[in-house]
């Protein structure tokens, strides 16, 4: 039906009037890949699956509503006590099954329901029903997702599990009766309440339920699922869950414990690493007992105290609450039927020496303190640069290892004592990643109509000021952007054009058939050995009229008429080093803030001017501007990926500019219909 209404059904039959051949039909409008089921029909879905998520008492199942996830939920899952329900778009699976995992690693006992139209399938069907309990598609005709929407919806439920002591299984509701005859009810009931529409007599063979009992597939998938979710909640595993809260049984989750990173749990000195007391660790470090009057010391202990609670925490309470049960279980057994002396292992260690990394971990998490650009502290991401350093250093002084454990080709994994490297500070620095969290922002992107503005903006700098300093950084900026959009670049590459490249081609470029300007970057990128010349086309004229010429024209005359330059980088300082990206952000932001005051409209109200950067703004507005034109993604590859394209083809370190010159030139046309579109 998706082919019918877009109108690519039509076109074997010459015609070419329906759907998106249609005048200003955009194709992409007849794919929703970006929306999600309720963005097409809002509070239908979540009405839909609060109705049968709950016990026959008619109180949400486990206690709990289902928590309807935002996307800013996704990267805060932590916070989220709630059951989750993702009803996330398809475009953002990928995303949403890292976050999924991570989460349902760190907190099994939480139930998950996904509700989600059957596109873009191959990114996460075959891995998220690895993990879901039960799952069913919902054709399109129920009141909730009608027959306009074409695509079945996919509805996934994973149900909770913990450890329950002395119990022997079945663990999972996956694979049980229960499940079995769920999934076949709704797969063959669905089929045939749609099929009933034209031959009612198929409602007769609907499997245990009397025709005529419900009004519609809503009711009737209501009670079925009711059922399921009375089954699943008699399996041990998902009843301990389900329970009452763990506080009156002593023991506490991180879901309800609000104490959760703040102090150890019973267990977590069996649960593999090596443990010992705030005081130990400190004689250890400093050979000497703490001195309650030195300000230092009791920082000092206030630190161990959290590297230890970070490193016990690394482990969820269910996973240290069945391994302690297990011991205790395993060894009052032994002990009742088996004459066995002193078989378990000695705890501790009479050695006055840091054999964990402590001090090490101290470093780390006095690192974090520091303000970070985003929040208050440093992130996970940068605070983990510390133990890399360390481990650098390490290995360059008397610690050095020759042991090769595996060589293949380049790769090669080496054999260290590090303590950065032990099971210890890995576990202390997941504890740290669980308890910070992670905040990932993204640059906001270019769209044509904020090039054009910053067009103007920066016309009338350059027609009105006399400051030439102020005039060249204003040229050298907007030429910056439109190659690095246009190119499709990142914002580190964009410094890495040569000068003496660019004046080269100039006249070639410029002047061909199809006019365009060569972008010739000379660097060693990610991944490569050596020095590389590599050569990106940018068109001279695009479809909204983008300034591309004029900018990059006027930066050239500059360089070359008014400073006497040739050789040397193209964007450089007066001692010819490469421009940084923060030395154009400024001017950028201010510009920025210009448009959004002197053009309504152009930047979202919202949008904060200081998430855009030359970072990565370019390249995403590049990307996203020309899927939505329709631009072939072999060509948004061609541009988009050219370092994997050059890399894969062989291109020789020592080849010079003209021989790359050439090899690019004979795919010019293809590339250049990327940016022209825009």
């Amino acid at each position: 039906t998706r082919m019918k209404a877009a109108g690519i059904d039509g076109l074997s039959r010459g015609d070419l009037l329906e759907g998106m051949m249609r005048a200003n039909s955009h194709p992409l409008n007849f794919l929703p890949l970006a929306q999600s089921a309720e963005d097409r029909m809002p509070n239908e879905i979540k009405t839909w699956v609060d109705s049968w998520w709950q016990h026959k008492d008619g109180t949400p199942w486990g206690g709990t509503q289902l928590k309807l996830l935002a996307p800013a939920d996704w990267f805060r899952l932590k916070d989220v006590r709630e059951p989750r329900l993702w009803i996330p778009p398809p475009t953002a699976m990928p995303t949403v099954l890292e976050m999924f995992n991570d989460d349902h690693l760190t907190r099994p006992e939480l139930p998950h329901v996904f509700v989600i139209p059957r596109l873009m399938t191959h990114l996460w069907r075959k891995q998220l029903s690895k993990d879901a309990d039960v799952v069913f598609t919902v054709p399109c005709f129920p009141s909730f997702w009608p027959a306009a929407m074409h695509e079945p919806l996919v509805v996934l439920i994973v149900f909770p599990l913990t450890f329950v002591d002395r119990y022997e299984g079945p663990w999972l509701v996956k694979g049980g009766a229960e499940a079995s005859r769920a999934e076949t009810s709704l797969q063959q009931g669905f089929k045939l309440w749609k099929e009933s529409r034209t031959d009612p007599r198929k409602l007769y063979e609907l499997e245990g339920y009397l025709q005529g009992m419900w009004k519609g597939p809503e009711e009737w998938s209501r009670a079925v699922l009711l059922e399921l979710l009375d089954a699943a909640r008699q399996l041990p595993p998902v009843r301990e869950c389900l329970g009452p809260p763990e506080e009156e049984e002593g023991i506490e989750s991180e879901a309800a414990d609000e104490k959760a990173f703040k102090r150890g749990r019973n267990g977590d000195h069996l649960m593999g690493i090596p443990f010992e007391c705030d005081l130990c660790h400190f004689r250890n470090l400093n050979k000497r007992d703490p001195e309650l009057t030195r300000a230092k010391d009791g920082h000092t202990l206030m630190c161990i105290r959290r590297a230890n609670l970070d490193a016990c925490w690394s482990r969820a309470s269910s996973t240290v609450r069945s391994n302690l049960n297990r011991i205790v279980m395993d060894t009052q057994s032994a002990e009742f039927t088996l004459e066995l002396n002193d078989y378990l292992p000695k705890l501790g260690s009479p050695k006055l020496e840091d054999r964990v990394g402590m001090a090490i971990a101290l470093v780390t998490l006095n690192s974090s303190l520091r303000p970070g650009k985003y929040a208050g502290h440093l992130q996970y991401d940068s605070m983990r640069k510390t133990p890399t350093w360390f481990r650098n250093v390490y290995t360059s002084g008397s610690q050095y290892m020759t042991d090769t454990l595996y060589a293949q080709d380049e790769k090669k994994v080496h054999a260290t004592n590090c303590v950065v490297a032990g099971e210890w500070y890995v576990r202390f620095k997941l504890g740290a990643k669980l308890r910070m969290g992670q905040i990932r922002k993204q640059n906001e992107a270019f769209t044509p109509a904020i090039i054009h503005a910053l067009d103007r903006v920066a016309q009338d700098v350059w027609d009105n000021s006399t400051d030439e300093d102020e005039l060249k950084k204003v040229e050298e900026l907007m030429a910056y952007v439109l190659m690095e959009t246009c190119g499709c670049l990142r914002g580190e590459e964009v410094p890495l054009l040569s000068l003496q490249g660019l004046l080269t081609f100039w006249e070639e470029s410029t002047t061909d058939q199809t006019p365009f300007i060569m972008l010739t970057l000379r660097g060693k990128f990610k991944g490569e050995g050596e020095l590389r010349w590599h050569c990106i086309p940018i068109p001279c004229h695009t479809k909204s009229g983008l300034p591309v010429l004029k900018w990059i024209r006027r930066m050239i005359r500059r360089l070359v008429v008014d400073e006497g330059r040739t050789v040397g980088w193209a964007f450089a300082d007066p001692e010819g080093r490469q421009r940084k990206i923060g030395h154009y952000d400024p001017l950028l932001i201010d510009m920025l803030d210009k448009v959004k005051t002197h053009f309504p409209g152009v930047i979202n109200p919202v949008t904060d001017v200081n998430d855009f950067s030359l970072w990565r703004s370019g390249r995403r507005g590049a990307i996203t501007e020309a899927t939505n034109q329709g631009v072939d993604q072999n060509t948004i590859d061609l541009m988009g990926r050219w370092r994997k394209r050059e890399k894969a083809r062989g291109t020789e370190p020592g080849l010079p500019m003209r021989q790359v010159y050439t090899e690019v030139k004979s795919s010019v046309k293809g590339m250049l219909l990327f940016a022209k579109s825009f």
